[in-house]
């Protein structure tokens, strides 16, 4: 039977190892058998597989030395940032940022990467990058384009790296990448809204408009929020069309979104494990009607739960902080 030259190859590095361990006249007869049947060439070639498969580590490009030698000598600060900007403007101070280096001197002509929100792609934020560079005292102003699209992100700011690869771009944001509040408001601020959300009490029933969402939106400084027109139990489960079609016969367009949903206990409060206080779990789903076109443009389930001294305590905290999440989303989700 014919043995190929890789199984000779392989056979004969196992037997000699078998024989460095323990000499064994079967393994030593079979060795010289396998071994007659190799012959000069093969053994030539034995030798050319040995050169190839001796790798060399790759040597790594100077530029990239210097990069990483610069990542361990470069600070990176935020000097100023905007508050926020509504949908539509531009923000009215410029993002800015200054570069030294671990004495404190400013870094010129430094090559800085900002990423940037760009647009939203189901409801996701996705950001760009602009490859800028510091002046001449280390400094950096930069003013992001005129919003389009509501969020609640952040824009942040690295040393570009050298090339694409990957691993520098990692190593770039793991070690000094800056970032900053980057927050866009709705169109809401400035539109406002009614709200059709009912509270129910802990046996399931619908017991009143809830107070506390429309005390969070008006937090923002939105004054034209209040309850829709229809606001009946009655409409409670009824389709979103025919929400928007009662409340639109009256205010037509007059505010620019309702809002609809439900803040229910996901179960009766009930005293803490550990005894202390009590715990209150709750549930919301929210719909969001644009009252333009009767359009559905956002929706979402929340839950919160929250422990408080007494039940009193309990509910009104765990209703105060489900109210802050569903409105900052409205005012940053739109």
């Amino acid at each position: 039977m014919k043995i190929s030259l890789l199984n000779k190859v392989i056979f004969l590095s196992i037997t000699i190892l078998f024989i460095s361990c323990a000499s064994t006249p079967v393994t030593e007869k079979t060795a010289e058998i396998i071994y007659s049947e190799v012959t000069t060439e093969e053994i030539d070639e034995i030798e050319e597989i040995d050169e190839v498969i001796e790798v060399k580590e790759p040597e790594i490009p100077q530029e990239v030395l210097d990069f990483y030698a610069s990542l361990e000598n470069t600070n990176i600060k935020i000097v100023e940032a905007p508050k926020y900007v509504t949908v539509g403007n531009t923000f009215k101070i410029p993002f800015k940022i200054s570069v030294t280096d671990n004495q404190g001197n400013p870094l010129g002509n430094y090559p800085i990467s900002v990423l940037v929100p760009s647009g939203k792609e189901n409801n996701v934020v996705v950001s760009k990058v602009e490859n800028l560079k510091t002046d001449e005292n280390g400094k950096l102003s930069y003013m992001p384009a005129k919003t389009e699209f509501a969020c609640k992100t952040v824009i942040s700011f690295y040393p570009t790296p050298v090339n694409d690869d990957p691993e520098l771009l990692e190593k770039a944001l793991l070690t000094n990448k800056v970032s900053a509040d980057y927050r866009v408001r709705s169109d809401l601020v400035r539109k406002g809204a009614v709200l059709f959300v009912w509270d129910f009490n802990e046996k399931n029933k619908a017991i009143n408009n809830s107070y506390e969402l429309l005390s969070e939106i008006r937090s923002y400084g939105i004054p034209m929020v209040g309850n829709a027109p229809v606001n009946d139990s009655s409409y409670i489960g009824k389709p979103v069309t025919t929400l928007y079609q009662e409340n639109y016969e009256i205010i037509e367009d007059m505010y620019g979104y309702l809002i609809i949903g439900t803040i229910k206990f996901v179960k009766p409060v009930e005293p803490a494990e550990d005894g202390n206080g009590y715990v209150c779990s709750l549930i919301a789903d929210i719909k969001t009607v644009n009252m333009k076109n009767g359009q559905e443009v956002f929706s979402g389930t929340y839950t919160n739960e929250t422990t408080g001294s007494n039940w009193n305590n309990a509910v009104s905290t765990c209703k105060k902080q489900l109210s802050a999440k569903i409105a900052e989303d409205l005012i940053y989700g739109l």
